[in-house]
């Protein structure tokens, strides 16, 4: 990261000439030493964080009072200050974690959005007022108890609205907040924010995803979907599969079958029988709901909700998945190969994440099937049929010996006209024509998928099981 000038020496780590510049690099001096902040506003703040060694100026002589912060600028200078949190702390992969990781333990409201210019004079006073209190404050609530406690008098009045919550915040801003917290507020809370809202492992829908991988770390795969975002999809441990959708660096949609991984401020509780949880839903929420045999699908607050079921469970909430409701879905002739894929591998990771959960081995991916499973979905797409039968008379058995596969135990699933796979997976499970029991069957080890997209039904999923 740069703040306007070129390092000569090669340092292991990068460094913000606001907060943690290194001295041997940066120009250090009074705040009167620096052409461009003598008759600047933020004079006094300037000369009280360069002799505290929290600034300091650039290599041609200038402090540049007016150019923006950052959010991890700002609250590395926050925490430094305090001494919480210092340079020495920094890790070589990444300065900033060490910052994050203090204040996303204690769950201060931090959005990871590090965009030049990006960081709102709003989201500093969320910031300090949820540190110094430690407890959750909505943006006007921070911004009025910043002025009551004296720590801002505001951009052009003292007031909410005078406070101008969209703009960004300056070096010099930057520097005045945090002299004003520290003579207000002896320390910070060591007060842990609990969560609001739904989230699940710690993400909330819009949150940036840049907190998505501090929190997750990468994806094990990016997937294509119907829609348009991008499945960041998580499937390393399947007994806590998780997936988020991603649209424009913010999160639109989450999905996961494992109860430990969701905290749902509905009330909604993955693994309960849905009968237990409708009377805790939103008022409103059963007039826009729909139900089927396998999910129950409702709208509240601009997001849709749909509750995946096992009827054989007693109507069992087996998953959830949530997403912006102003998204649209493509058609499936709009889906190309990527889509395809994507669909695969998902129908795949549904299957080992359902079998986590019930403590059955999860099977491994077997690229014969695949491409046998993909063949009889083309078949039934481009011949307008749906059967395990080819129109040529051949079974799924006679499929998989054709590409090689060798097996003392084998069946075959099949489903057609879902809008995905966690639509088809939900329908194979509630099945009570033996498709259950082939995704919960312990004795298969192998699985192939494979999906067409066209023909009468849009899309045709095929899954080939079987065990050496």
């Amino acid at each position: 990261m740069k703040w306007g000038f070129v390092l000569k020496l090669r340092i292991w780590h990068f460094i913000i000439i606001l907060i943690l510049a290194n001295p041997q690099t940066g120009y250090t001096a009074s705040a009167a030493s620096f052409p461009d902040t003598f008759s600047h506003w933020g004079n006094g703040y300037i000369d009280w964080a360069v002799k505290e060694g929290l600034a300091q100026g650039y290599e041609d002589g200038s402090f540049r009072p007016d150019e923006p912060v950052t959010e991890a600028e700002f609250l590395a200078l926050m925490l430094r200050a305090y001494g919480i949190v210092s340079q020495k702390d920094e890790q070589r992969a990444d300065w900033k974690k060490s910052y994050y990781d203090h204040a996303y333990r204690l769950g201060w409201p931090v959005n990871f959005d590090n965009k030049r210019g990006g960081f709102r004079r709003g989201e500093a006073a969320l910031l300090i007022a949820s540190a110094s209190n430690g407890r959750a404050f909505g943006e006007n609530d921070a911004i009025q108890w910043l002025l009551d406690q004296g720590i801002s008098r505001g951009r052009s009045t003292a007031t909410i609205y005078g406070f101008e919550a969209g703009g960004g915040v300056t070096r010099a801003e930057a520097l005045t907040f945090i002299y004003m917290m520290k003579e207000k507020v002896a320390s910070p809370s060591p007060k842990t924010i609990p969560s609001a809202g739904t989230t699940l492992r710690g993400i909330s829908l819009n949150d940036y995803v840049e907190e998505l991988l501090f929190n997750l770390g990468a994806p094990g795969r990016i997937d294509a979907s119907e829609y348009d975002y991008q499945w960041y999809v998580y499937p390393k441990d399947y007994s806590a599969f998780v997936m988020f959708g991603v649209r424009n660096d913010r999160i639109v949609a989450m999905f996961s079958n494992d109860a430990g991984s969701w905290r749902d401020a509905d009330g909604v509780v993955v693994d309960k029988p849905l009968a237990t949880v409708l009377p805790a839903l939103p008022a409103g929420t059963a007039g826009n709901a729909k139900q089927a045999d396998h999910y129950y699908d409702y709208r509240s607050d601009g997001v849709r909700h749909v509750l995946f079921l096992d009827g054989h469970e007693n109507n069992r909430i087996a998953a959830s998945l949530l997403q912006l409701d102003s998204l649209a879905a493509r058609k499936a002739s709009a889906l190309g190969e990527k889509e395809r894929t994507a669909m695969e591998q998902g129908l795949f990771d549904l299957v080992n994440a359902e079998r986590a959960q019930r403590g059955i081995g999860v099977l491994k991916w077997d690229s014969l099937a695949g491409s046998a499973a993909r063949a009889h979905s083309a078949d039934m797409m481009k011949k307008n049929y749906f059967s395990h039968k080819s129109l040529s008379g051949k079974s799924p058995f006679d499929r998989m010996k054709a590409v090689g596969i060798k097996y003392t135990l084998a069946a075959e699933n099949i489903a057609a006209g879902f809008p995905n796979s966690i639509f088809a997976h939900y329908m194979l499970l509630n099945s009570k024509t033996g498709h259950r029991e082939t995704i919960l069957n312990g004795k298969f080890g192998r699985l192939g998928t494979g999906v067409a997209f066209g023909g009468s039904y849009g899309i045709y999923y095929t899954q080939d099981y079987y065990t050496p």
